[in-house]
């Protein structure tokens, strides 16, 4: 974490912290640590002008990759999450036409 705000010439956290929220450039961290483990949770505005014919862009992305890849310890699960505005892009019927069209095996709220 330490080096990830460094890098974009951000505070270092305080040795005692157990969580921290920030905006880190293009998004913003989560970061949480457990006595058992540590969450990590990035989000990302998406762009949904084409959100009928392709997914938004995870958020992951935007993160640096090189960074990332240099994280200690086991990936115990990771997913990629859209809340999405629903009035405004046409309530569910853009849902089943978008995402749940190309994906019928997940599961969405309507």
């Amino acid at each position: 974490m330490a080096a990830l705000l460094r890098d974009h010439h951000l505070p270092q956290p305080d040795l005692e912290s157990t969580h921290i929220r920030m905006e880190v450039g293009p998004f913003r961290i989560r970061w949480e640590l457990h006595t058992e483990f540590v969450s990590w949770t990035f989000m990302h505005p998406a762009l949904l002008d084409d959100f009928d014919k392709r997914e938004p862009e995870p958020a992951i992305t935007v993160v640096p990759q090189d960074w990332l890849a240099g994280l200690p310890g086991l990936c115990l699960t990771a997913l990629h999450l859209w809340a999405l505005p629903m009035r405004s892009l046409g309530a569910p019927a853009l849902l089943k036409r978008g995402v749940a069209g190309r994906h019928p095996d997940r599961l969405f709220g309507g």
